[in-house]
């Protein structure tokens, strides 16, 4: 049981997020790229302190990947994650 809440607190998480990003883009014409860029000047300065390397790392691996290709390997992360747990 406790395996099944961890996939549904996932689950309810990623569905939370999409229902989010589509509602402000909805609501106020802010897309992925002008949110990137919007963001971009202030994350540049964050990382430029040092206080934060592994953002600095995650952001140098480039763009990420499609949205369902993502949810399929964090998906993937959980079920491994889970079967060698037990």
């Amino acid at each position: 049981m406790a395996a099944l809440g961890v996939f549904n607190a996932y689950l309810i998480g990623t569905v939370r997020n999409e229902v989010t990003e589509r509602r402000l883009d909805r609501d106020g014409g802010t897309d992925e790229k002008r949110w990137r860029e919007s963001v971009g000047d202030y994350l540049g300065r964050q990382l430029a302190t040092g206080r934060f390397p592994t953002m600095e790392r995650v952001l140098a691996g480039g763009p990420e990947a499609e949205t369902d290709e993502t949810f399929a390997a964090e998906v993937g992360i959980i079920i491994r994650g889970l079967t060698r747990a037990g």
